[in-house]
């Protein structure tokens, strides 16, 4: 559904689950990429914790349906079909 059509405590709730979310992702160094590794040469760890992120074709891991990859404004985006409409 739109984000415009969120009540205030969606809305709260997304906002405090993404800045988690985010903490947990930083105190593991972030997600290496390919090559990609931060100033001491340390690859980050957060990778394993990824949903859909890499994971075309793959299963979801909430309801098995596979992750698909699409292209929207010239980026490459993954969501399950399902989960997330």
């Amino acid at each position: 559904r739109n984000s415009s059509q969120l009540k205030k405590e969606e809305i709260k709730s997304l906002y405090e689950n993404l800045l988690s979310i985010l903490q947990e992702a930083i105190s593991y160094r972030g997600s290496s990429v390919d090559t990609y590794v931060n100033l001491q040469g340390e690859k980050g760890e957060f990778e394993p914790y990824l949903r859909v992120y890499g994971r075309k074709g793959k299963s979801c891991k909430r309801c098995t349906n596979p992750i698909v990859k699409k292209k929207i404004g010239g980026r490459g985006t993954y969501f399950c079909s399902k989960c997330q409409k």
